[in-house]
């Protein structure tokens, strides 16, 4: 009877509201309603269950159970262990590693992970199956889809002391219109009616409605509800493209975690949630082997993968970094720079696992020297949208994006190859009034690379070696933009370009050869090997039998010659801009020769024209085409040139066919035109980008490629679009075959360009050395004491220069106490005398921050301070100095010289005093009250007086005792 007593105190703990429950509950334990035992014990566990304090990992839940018949309570407990080893697997990420990113219907389709305790638990076997669930099932129509869509999203914000958002974020909010918003939340936590910036509209308003509160998956959903779709703009806390609706909650303790959805009136959008909620079913099933009786117990738990909320893990960040720049002089100018610099991470325990890895690098160009385009805001988003998108493409044209990545670990090295960057953001330096060229901020997520790359024992500790990326291929003796290309065989390739610049290459290295000109070469073609021309400007014409000799054109005339083409040696023709004559009339550009350039005569001059010709093409003398301006088509028959009707008028830049009866032009805004043998056609291009080039290896196999490294292939069929992997303009193509063809085009201020296709993908042709744009090899420098002869590639005696970068580790532990971990990666540039505050906001800093030591830390990663300017540097949080206080040691950010190239976090080889980073962590105590309990914002102001300096990330992290895992649901079976 003492069981008993006890298990109907326990029913009283639960109220009035389970009254019902607690009668039926007295008759069954009194034997009344014919319950037997094993029922009898079920209720008195699924009674427990109903008070279970949710959102906890390891729930010892068999204590509900109290002292009811022992083989089930044993079978129950070894169930539980089994729920627990389960709940381990999913915090730590013992899971597929499908089950880690985003799901799709394929996850939710596939078969449950199972597996065997090694150990009987209680003297019985537990089996547990794990199982992705879809976060809204039993909510809403899985038949749109389960996988969330990046252009909507909807997150919820638990703001703290009692309040919370859902956060709906769209690319286009004029493009929805919302039929229900719902959030969950845990049990112990109530919502309060009337309390949402929904209920308080009017009633009028389209948008006002007054939610449904339903108990769902031991908690409660709270559902807006809407008859007649609302436009997402007219909702509440609308600010741009973001929705906050706000809402106040009750209950005891800290709310852990939370999760909202919406739905719209599309089909292709029907809902919206966070991907980074997860929800798995645990399923463990404990067997006597004596009696083959079992018992199952299922469990919902719910994850949170994201980085930067307030869910917080069992484990810690940690960082490193290094300089890429040193000074070699008492000049205060860094100027040499490493071909590579390392940075260790050591500190992660043994049982630790590496769940993130972020690469961020920071520097600074010189070039442009004016990154201001004539605007005079330092807010770049107030500038015209095209100035904008300039400034953001000098990361890739100077190829300031792209690093090489290696990785030491025991004794081996790993080349990771060339990172490209995700994201990037580039901004003015200097002021408006004083530009000082720009800086750049790049990020990447090389986790993946990393943990593929290195063994199954790697757990984070690791020398990185972050450095230049090599662009592929042998370096080009050539850093001018490239204009035209030819060959007579692979093995014999002729490329020029501006400033005379010709290209040989003969299969196994690229030779500079010498034109005898240095004005710009815009073509290039030839009958043979030792019978080859090049045009250019101020009407250069150079001839190649062995070497290049100048060509003369017996008129005098100084145009721009832009194509060459010709039926053999002796028969050839070239094209170029329109010519003016004593009468005020333009008159064509067309030379002939039929000696093989001894003498050249202008075709054109009877013709009068205002077009400009920029290629020509032809099958063999009797069938000539040539293209230009406003839609020009002009065809030479063997004998006279006469102009074809083009049906259009938009500038055409080059023209080539397969025969005299299939030809193809093509030219500005994504123009392509064919010629059948009767008129000319337009083409579906698939692209707006301008396109200057065009070559093919038979009718089915043809490249265009132009503007903004568009390549566009034609199949026989239809045109597509190709990635080129660069942005930089492509003016022309050549190859041997389908699975050998070139491509060349815009340089970058130290590198041309080439790009090959071997019949699988495009690659650089030579490139040399990015991130500083070099393009002749150099020793490098790893070592303070070591003289380099990596000199800066545009940098002058400037004290701006500087160039660093940092790994940051996220890794999970079960020896590591829990954190909380927010981070701030918005690049940010501080000019000299700026006083600059923002808010960290989004995180609910726990108890312990008022006691523990260290009970939050602050990380920056900041570039080019400098030591020697100490009057005005500082960090303050909440109104408090940091520095030099809450570092050590205090001399790495001393009172006013808080960015003074002095670190202490990460590295290896140390931080020379001028090597401009700072790579700087805070340790704040929670004596200190400068972030109290339940604080879900801090104001962090940054100070500078004579210094300059770039920001790439801040890091604020807090221990805490929640975890980022919630039991949402606990049956027995």
């Amino acid at each position: 009877m003492e069981i008993m007593d006890d298990i109907l105190d326990l029913a009283d703990l639960l109220g009035e509201k389970l009254e019902k429950g607690r009668r039926a509950t007295r008759r069954a334990l009194r034997g009344e309603g014919g319950f037997s035992t094993l029922v009898t014990v079920l209720v008195i566990l699924a009674l427990g269950a109903m008070i279970i304090t949710p959102l906890l990992v390891w729930v010892i839940t068999g204590q509900r159970a109290g002292e009811a018949h022992e083989r089930v309570t044993h079978r129950f407990y070894a169930a539980d262990a089994g729920i627990q080893d389960g709940m381990y697997r999913i915090a730590t990420g013992d899971i597929p590693d499908e089950w880690l990113g985003t799901w799709d219907d394929s996850v939710y389709d596939a078969d449950p992970i199972e597996y065997t305790l090694p150990e009987q638990m209680n003297d019985c076997d537990v089996t547990v199956k794990l199982r992705p669930m879809w976060l809204l099932a039993g909510l809403e129509d899985p038949s749109y889809g389960r996988e969330p869509h990046g252009e909507l999203v909807t997150v919820s914000n638990i703001v703290g002391g009692g309040s919370m958002q859902i956060v709906i974020v769209s690319d286009n909010p004029g493009n929805y219109k919302l039929t229900r918003i719902g959030v969950w939340i845990p049990e112990g936590f109530t919502y309060t009616m009337g309390s949402s910036n929904i209920e308080e509209l009017s009633p009028t308003d389209p948008a006002y409605c007054e939610p449904t509160v339903s108990e769902w998956r031991n908690g409660h959903t709270i559902i807006f509800e809407y008859a007649t779709a609302v436009d997402f703009v007219d909702f509440p806390g609308v600010t741009g493209n973001r929705m906050v609706i706000t809402f106040d909650y009750e209950g005891t303790g800290t709310m852990a975690t939370s999760w909202s959805w919406c739905r719209t009136s599309r089909m292709d959008i029907y809902l919206s949630w966070s991907g980074d909620i997860k929800l798995y079913q645990v399923e463990s099933t404990a067997t006597d082997p004596d009696t083959g009786l079992s018992t199952t117990v299922i469990a919902g738990n719910m994850t949170n993968e994201s980085v930067g909320t307030y869910l917080a893990f069992y484990g810690d960040y940690t960082t490193t970094g290094n300089a890429l720049m040193r000074e070699t002089g008492t000049d205060r100018v860094r100027d040499r720079l490493y071909e590579e610099s390392p940075g260790e991470i050591s500190d992660i325990p043994t049982s630790g696992t590496a769940r993130k890895i972020l690469l961020y690098w920071s520097g600074w160009k010189e070039s442009p020297d004016d990154a201001w385009y004539g605007n005079t805001s330092k807010d770049v988003s107030t500038w015209p949208t095209e100035d904008q998108a300039a400034l953001q493409l000098l990361a890739d044209t100077y190829c300031v994006n792209q690093v090489s990545l290696r990785v030491e670990y025991e004794g081996y090295s790993y080349d990771l190859g060339v990172i490209d960057a995700s994201e990037w953001t580039v901004l003015p330096n200097g002021s408006a009034w004083s530009p000082n060229g720009w800086s750049y901020g790049c990020n990447a997520d090389i986790t993946d690379l990393v943990l593929t790359t290195l063994p199954d024992d790697f757990v984070g500790n690791a020398t990185y070696w972050v450095g230049h990326a090599d662009l592929g291929g042998e370096s080009l003796p050539s850093d001018e933009t490239l204009q035209g290309i030819w060959g007579s065989a692979d093995n014999d390739i002729y490329i020029v370009g501006n400033t005379g610049t010709v290209l040989h290459y003969n299969l196994s290295t690229w030779e500079t050869q010498d034109s005898e000109t240095s004005r710009n070469l815009r073509g290039v073609w030839g009958s043979d090997n030792t019978h080859i021309w090049a045009v250019g400007a101020s009407s250069a014409i150079q001839k190649y039998t062995g070497t290049w000799a100048d060509q003369s054109r017996s008129d005098g005339r100084s145009e721009t010659l832009n194509g060459v083409w010709g039926s053999s040696a002796t028969d050839v023709w070239i094209v170029g801009d329109r010519f003016r004559t004593w009468d005020g009339q333009y008159r064509h550009t067309i030379l002939h020769t039929t000696d093989g350039g001894t003498n050249w005569t202008n075709d054109g001059y009877s013709i009068t024209s205002a077009q400009d010709l920029n290629g020509i093409w032809g099958s063999d003398s009797s069938h000539v085409y040539a293209v230009g301006t406003s839609g020009r088509i002009m065809r030479y028959n063997g004998s006279a040139w006469g102009t074809m009707s083009s049906g259009t008028t938009r500038e055409l830049y080059g023209v080539w066919g397969t025969a005299w009866n299939n030809v193809y032009a093509v030219g500005a805004s994504g123009t392509i035109l064919r010629y059948n043998g009767t008129s000319w056609s337009s083409m579906s291009s698939g692209t707006t980008q301008t396109l200057y080039g065009i070559w093919g290896s038979a009718e089915d196999d043809i490249y265009a490629v132009g503007a903004g490294g568009t390549i566009q292939h034609y199949n026989g069929t239809s045109w597509s679009d190709v990635d080129s992997g660069t942005n930089r303009n492509l003016y022309g193509a050549w190859g041997t075959s389908s699975t050998n063809v070139y491509v060349v085009g815009e340089a970058t201020s130290k590198a041309s360009t080439i790009l090959h296709w071997d019949g699988s993908e495009w690659a650089a042709v030579g490139g040399g050395t990015g991130l500083w744009g070099w393009h002749l090899p150099h020793s490098g420098d790893t070592s303070p004491t070591v003289t380099t002869d990596y000199p800066l590639s545009d940098v002058v005696n400037n004290e701006w220069a500087n160039a660093c970068w940092s790994v940051i580790t996220l890794y999970t532990s079960p020896v590591t106490l829990a954190h909380q971990m927010y981070l701030f990666d918005t690049f940010r540039y501080w000019n000299s005398n700026d006083d600059v505050t923002f808010t960290l906001d989004g995180f609910l800093a726990p108890a312990s921050v008022a006691s523990e030591d260290d009970a939050v830390k602050l990380t920056y990663f900041v570039g080019e301070g400098d030591s020697w300017y100490g009057n005005g540097d500082n960090v303050y949080v909440n109104g408090t100095r940091l520095n030099p206080s809450y570092i050590n040691p205090a001399t790495c950010a001393p009172i006013n010289n808080a960015m003074n190239s002095t670190s202490n976090s990460g590295g290896i080889t140390g931080y020379l005093p001028d090597d401009g980073i700072d790579l700087d962590t805070y340790s704040i105590d929670g004596s200190s009250g400068i972030i109290k309990p339940a604080d879900s914002s801090a104001t962090v102001r940054l100070t500078t007086g004579t210094d300059v300096w770039n920001m790439m990330y801040m890091i604020l992290s807090f221990r805490s005792d929640t975890v980022g895992t919630g039991l949402l649901t606990y049956i027995v079976l």
